[in-house]
């Protein structure tokens, strides 16, 4: 995004709220990513690589994490564009006791049609243009140590069976709504937009 790549930006907000520390899971390009990142050093972090030698999923690189991971800590996609507070996200798992938080957003959607109900071939009614709204998993989780023991090493898992493993075990998780900006570049037509949405909620605070 202009001069920047999206793990840079999502590396300077986490530095921003004081992490430090971080570890990237690594695996197709992951020479490119470990070339403009290096150690984190230009960017004020120290960055170790979790390295994939087959795509493990969202959640079953986490199972190469070093074992003597003490504390609570972060686990982020590397495809958002997000100024949520994560020194914040991290302190309120933290005090709610809760084993793994999910940060959750919520999602409008208006239907861009007339919605009819009809019941024997008869329309009894009519609604224009309804809106819905939902939350949705927002991509970034606050991790208790123990959770790890539910990742087999070199196991393929996503994070949603991760999310069930965890409530099977301990019986739910914690939400976290997030209201800050936040964005999914899951597809083209986000890529596309990102530019005019970063110069307006994160590059004037840089500069």
């Amino acid at each position: 995004i202009g001069e920047k790549s999206i793990l840079e930006i999502i590396i300077e907000e986490l530095r921003r709220h004081g992490f430090t520390r971080l570890y990237v899971s690594v695996n197709f390009q992951h020479e490119m990513i470990k070339d403009s990142l290096r150690d984190g050093e230009n960017l004020g972090v120290e960055i170790e690589y979790l390295y994939e030698e087959t795509p493990l999923g969202t959640a079953g690189g986490l199972s190469m994490l070093p074992e003597s991971l003490s504390e609570p800590f972060l686990v982020m996609n590397g495809d958002l564009l997000t100024r949520v507070n994560s020194a914040g996200f991290l302190d309120y798992h933290q005090r709610s006791g809760e084993v793994m938080t999910m940060g959750i957003q919520r999602y409008d959607f208006e239907v861009p049609f007339g919605v009819v109900n009809f019941e024997d071939d008869r329309i009894t009614s009519i609604s224009e243009k309804p809106a819905h709204s939902w939350f949705i998993n927002a991509g970034i989780y606050a991790l208790n140590p123990e959770v790890l023991q539910l990742l087999s090493p070199g196991r393929p898992c996503d994070m949603p069976d991760l999310v069930t493993r965890v409530i099977d075990r301990w019986g739910g998780i914690g939400a976290f709504p997030i209201y800050e900006y936040w964005l999914d570049i899951g597809k083209v037509e986000d890529y596309n937009m990102v530019e005019g949405i970063y110069n307006q909620h994160f590059k004037t605070e840089d500069a």
